[in-house]
């Protein structure tokens, strides 16, 4: 069993930290909470009391604050000191050298340092991976850990203990006990563990005076190391500090938002404010003339937003040479989703899968409701996601179809040169129609045969702008839309005679899409 003891100083809700261990921690457990709010004890006092206290084999020592991403980290720590007899301490971060005239466990910098911890930069709004360590995971011996979250085998504290005389107040608790144990037995730090710690460290005039007291104990003992390395003879290299927004999806960074949160994830679906503007969503299989229609109502003043950056800032690329008007939120969002439901765009999973998260992208479609302040939005993914979108995002006014023969959108992902065959392309054309055509219930749709726009692009346009209850004249239409479609640009055309060779599946939904169409 495991023994979680916390101390207390501030006034937090207790019931969200120890709710939040039992659902992460995957074994068994108890938890002290030492309420030291109202004493003059330092946290080695409190430490002590729940070293005495505790019923565990393994003592887990960890900050209120401190809230763990990996899920079951208690089976992660049995198993490391179940495996090793000489294993004393497993910290998340620390260091393989401390200086005699310094000993702040990171000041050796790379590549002594190890770990990896999420810090909340509440100023910012944002969230930073603080990236230790050089290497990207595993286990690697240190002198010392941080004591925001540590474990100890419990039968150490027959012979050491938490040096209350020395260290009466918050500082320099964790290198002292590391200090005592590392004579005995082995230090590791573990990148298997990931936590969100909400604070940081405070390096005043307080820290300062304990630093004095700890190089006083151990002045005889510093500088420490286990390395054959030594400061001065490589490069030493500060540590990172990575924004999780440009690095994870945004499904995961919701969860580590929330972590800390007292309400279960995605429990009570958020609704966007009556306000707000409705919008419109394009999409249909990629290669169908999606990325024109946005452009099209785009240049007819339905606006794309500012509040989000445009996928490649919507510059014109080799394969959509007028851009693709796609908001990169909105994509990142509909990747993360085919990604948690074990799929992707070119490998849609089925609608049952997507069901199976739905209670953890609420949070992130409706935060994304709140601060979108265009009134179209576009993707071909939303083929697959838009049932999800449609519960946590109900402020959709309409869904914009655009289909297309699906031998010239095969033909045209097989030239696009990722690995497409002509034989995959028709069946990615069939999932991607067939699950938009089951997706679309409830709420208002308008079909566009891109094919038609070579031949009928005003007539077309204009219907669907007057679906949609814009007040354009046919003639403003024409001059705001004049030189944006480019004949020359439709390419991969293929006949409708040409069907004939394709299942009976794939012609009867063309079918059923062109019986829609406007």
């Amino acid at each position: 069993m495991i023994s979680v003891i916390v101390c207390s100083n501030n006034d937090p809700s207790w019931q969200v930290h120890e709710k939040h261990v039992e659902k992460t921690i995957g074994c068994d457990y108890e938890y002290l909470r030492v309420d030291n709010r109202e004493t003059t004890s330092g946290i080695c006092a409190a430490y002590n009391w729940g070293v005495k206290n505790a019923l565990g084999e393994i003592l887990v020592f960890m900050h209120e604050d401190v809230f763990l991403v990996t899920l079951e980290w208690g089976r992660i720590l049995e198993k490391k000191f179940n495996n090793d007899a000489n294993l004393g301490i497993v910290g998340v971060a620390g260091t393989q050298y401390l200086f005699k005239e310094n000993p702040f466990w990171a000041a050796a910098g790379r590549p002594f340092i190890y770990g990896k911890v999420i810090h909340e930069d509440k100023n910012m709004n944002r969230y930073i991976l603080t990236v230790f360590s050089q290497e990207k995971g595993g286990d690697v011996q240190a002198v010392a850990v941080d004591g925001l979250f540590f474990a100890a085998r419990k039968s150490l504290f027959d012979t050491v203990k938490f040096d209350v005389e020395t260290f009466d107040g918050f500082h320099f608790y964790d290198i002292d006990l590391c200090m005592q144990v590392r004579r005995t037995h082995k230090i590791i730090v573990t990148n298997d563990i990931l936590l969100k710690h909400l604070s940081g460290g405070a390096f005043d005039d307080v820290w300062k005076q304990y630093c004095d007291k700890f190089m006083k104990k151990y002045r005889d003992e510093l500088p420490v190391s286990c390395t054959n390395l030594m400061p001065g003879s490589t490069k030493n290299i500060p540590f990172e500090s990575i924004d999780l927004s440009t690095v994870m999806n945004p499904i995961r960074l919701q969860y580590i938002k929330d972590i800390d949160e007292e309400t279960e994830k995605g429990s009570t679906p958020m609704v966007i404010a009556p306000g707000s503007e409705r919008v419109i969503v394009v999409t249909g299989m990629h290669r169908s003339g999606t990325s024109c229609i946005t452009g099209l109502l785009n240049k007819c003043g339905y606006p794309l937003g500012t509040s989000h950056k445009l996928l490649n800032d919507n510059v014109p690329q080799y394969d959509n040479q007028k851009g693709h008007f796609e908001n990169l939120a909105v994509v990142n969002i509909n990747d993360a989703i085919l990604n948690e439901a074990g799929g992707s765009w070119d490998a849609p999973p089925a609608r049952e899968a997507i069901r199976k998260i739905e209670n953890v992208i609420g949070k992130v479609l409706c935060d994304f409701a709140e601060n979108f302040n265009g009134t179209i939005i576009k993707d071909p993914r939303l083929c697959i996601t838009l049932d999800l979108w449609k519960k946590y995002y109900p402020n959709l006014k309409a869904v914009v179809i655009c289909f297309r023969n699906p031998l010239s959108v095969a033909a045209s992902l097989e030239k696009r040169g990722q690995g497409i065959s002509l034989e995959n392309g028709l069946k990615l054309w069939y999932t991607y129609n067939k699950q938009l055509i089951e997706n679309i219930k409830g709420i208002p749709v308008f079909v566009i045969n891109y094919d038609n726009l070579l031949v009928n692009l005003n007539d077309t346009i204009y219907k669907l702008l007057q679906s949609l209850g814009s007040d354009l004249s046919k003639e403003e239409m024409r001059r705001k839309i004049e030189g944006f479609y480019d004949k020359g640009l439709n390419h991969n055309i293929a006949a409708d005679e040409e069907l004939a060779k394709l299942s009976q599946d794939i012609k009867t939904l063309y079918n059923i899409l062109k019986s829609k169409a406007l």
